[in-house]
């Protein structure tokens, strides 16, 4: 089933998604923009190429870099002065599965009205041929190293001088622009998995996916592992266990909140960890809808140095538009250089939170009625409702300092077609935690059967 959504389209490639799809789409998006200078890049897997050349065939004016990262291709579309651009990827979704991320001339994904226009553009099937096609291929890895450098630049020699080592591991994906980056710093990288389209783990990097790393930390005496999705704009950090996304959110705005305090934008399905960390430097804490241009563009808003989203490892660094796993590297690493520990000891300096979750279904007609009577339930037995977005946005269910969180996702449905809802419980009690999850799942099959 293709899925279409504000975060681009997706689908399981020579099924859902093949290069007639994608030229289609490509047709509509410049429909929508009414201009023609498009950067576009693709990740590593073997169907992004064959997609890549179908779009190019129908692109004024393209701006072709090749195997790029997301944040690599956004940073491009800043960079060459382009209208908008085209990242080819499935992200962390698995190997058989693939994709394109569409986005404004700032580098940001576009916006959901704008997401609703072009698939409308696309379903009408009224496109424009253009006649003319050029294609300017461009490096933009340069660009990219220096960018990334230029943000922890006051502290590249005490980098330097701490002789890190680390593991990195890109399974094959673009994450492996890191390795460019660690050499200028210093920084000793084992490398692990950096043959490009070979994907010998899962994509999506996760506690299953990368604690085969934990051993390999040990024997090798790194300070810590990173695993790349194969767009890497995830990032995953591994000690003596794979750290939740929460906790590497927390360690990058320790870091940056350090310098200099100011407003933290979270996604709603965030644990109240990052309020905590942020309360250390009285700084503000701003919560929107799930989604990463809505982290993004609430970011540009208030003028946050940083946001994120705890709940998918992703941290997102001013001027960035998007999650960047390689920037949540470096600044991990500045983090460990200034403060002279582990990531552990940092860690253990953090209070302990529990964030676990689960997934449920419900048919695509239910979500709207489901959600409102998962309201009423929670509202009723004496709980703090607090929303974003529409009737299909954030429902969290707070009760003391802990919450319970519903979403229908809007990236994902089963193979039947059901929409999958992420439910979210987040505690400093581990029993709690369990319980209100236990709880949600409860009530949520509950009110599902009701008619």
């Amino acid at each position: 089933m293709l899925v279409e959504s504000f975060s681009g389209v997706r689908g399981i490639y020579g099924a859902d998604l093949d290069e007639i799809i994608a030229r289609k789409y490509c047709q509509a998006y410049l429909q929508f923009l009414g201009k023609e200078k498009i950067v576009i890049g693709c990740d590593t897997r073997t169907s992004s190429e064959k997609i890549k050349e179908a779009m190019l065939s129908v692109i004024p004016y393209a701006i072709d870099v090749g195997t790029a990262s997301t944040p690599m291709v956004e940073l491009a579309v800043r960079h060459y002065n382009a209208d908008g651009g085209i990242i080819i990827t499935a992200s962390h979704c698995p190997e058989n599965q693939n994709g394109f991320k569409l986005l404004r001339s700032d580098g940001a994904l576009l916006a959901a009205s704008d997401m609703e226009k072009v698939i409308k553009n696309y379903k009408e099937n009224n496109l424009r041929i253009y006649k003319e096609n050029k294609v300017e291929k461009r490096d933009i890895t340069e660009d990219y190293i220096d960018f990334c450098l230029n943000l922890i630049e006051e502290d590249i020699e005490l980098i330097k001088n701490s002789n890190f080592t680390i593991i990195t591991d890109p399974n094959g994906g673009a994450g492996y622009i890191i390795d460019g980056i660690l050499k200028r710093l210093n920084v000793k990288n084992i490398k692990v998995n950096y043959e490009l389209g070979k994907f010998k783990r899962i994509i999506e990097p996760n506690h299953e996916s990368l604690k085969y790393l934990i051993p390999l930390i040990k024997k090798k005496k790194a300070d810590f592992a990173v695993g790349f999705d194969c767009d890497a704009d995830r990032a995953e950090i591994v000690t003596n266990r794979v750290i939740d996304g929460n906790y590497v959110l927390a360690l990058c705005i320790d870091e940056v909140l350090s310098n200099k305090p100011g407003i933290v934008v979270i996604n709603d399905a965030t644990s109240y960890l990052i309020r905590d960390i942020a309360k250390r430097y009285n700084s503000e804490v701003k919560e929107v809808e799930t989604g990463e241009i809505n982290v993004v563009e609430e970011m540009l808003s208030v003028n946050s140095l940083i946001s994120g989203e705890g709940s998918s490892g992703g941290v997102i660094f001013h001027p960035s538009r998007c999650r960047d796993g390689v920037l949540t590297t470096l600044f991990i690493l500045r983090l460990l250089a200034k403060r002279e520990k582990s990531v552990n000891e940092i860690l253990n300096s953090y209070p302990e939170y529990y964030n676990i979750k689960d997934k449920v279904k419900c048919s695509p007609e239910e979500q709207v009625r489901v959600r409102k009577r998962l309201k009423e339930y929670f509202f009723n037995k004496g709980y703090k409702i607090q929303e974003t977005g529409d009737e299909t946005g954030g429902l969290k269910a707070i009760i003391d300092s802990s919450f319970l969180y519903f979403r229908a996702s809007k990236t994902e449905k089963t193979a039947e077609g059901d929409v999958l809802f992420r439910i979210i419980a987040d505690s400093t009690d581990e029993a709690k935690a369990k319980e209100l999850l236990e709880l949600g799942k409860q009530v949520f099959n509950s009110v599902t059967t009701l008619r």
